[in-house]
């Protein structure tokens, strides 16, 4: 239950809460609104979602666990919160891997599409 409030008390402060579930997905903000973007992770794996590059017209303000794990090894929800500091066109790009493995192919990757008005 804490989860969900936690998850609907941010949808509230932001312009916009996007589940990041399949591989493109879009979304429209509003010029210096904040946007959410939740992901699932398992941090005990070594496994954590992370920007590729830096947005252009957005920028990268918090993260943080609004749900965490039960069970050791199970899956928690993530906030990543972004500001739109420009308007026009950008693109979040997201990859699924180990912090200490920069060098090697992501285990999988996200883009978010990003028109600001």
């Amino acid at each position: 239950m804490l989860a969900a409030t936690t998850q609907a008390n941010a949808q509230k402060k932001l312009g916009a809460l996007i589940s990041l579930d399949s591989a493109f997905q879009q979304v429209e903000v509003k010029k210096n609104a904040s946007f959410g973007v939740l992901v699932q992770v398992q941090s005990g794996t070594g496994y954590n979602w992370d920007l590729a590059t830096p947005p252009a017209k957005c920028r990268f303000t918090e993260s943080k666990i609004t749900e965490a794990a039960t069970l050791p090894g199970a899956k928690e929800t993530r906030l990543m919160v972004f500001k739109a500091t420009e308007s026009g066109l950008d693109s979040i790009r997201f990859v699924y891997r180990r912090a200490w493995e920069t060098d090697s192919k992501p285990q999988s990757e996200r883009v978010l599409a990003v028109t600001i008005q």
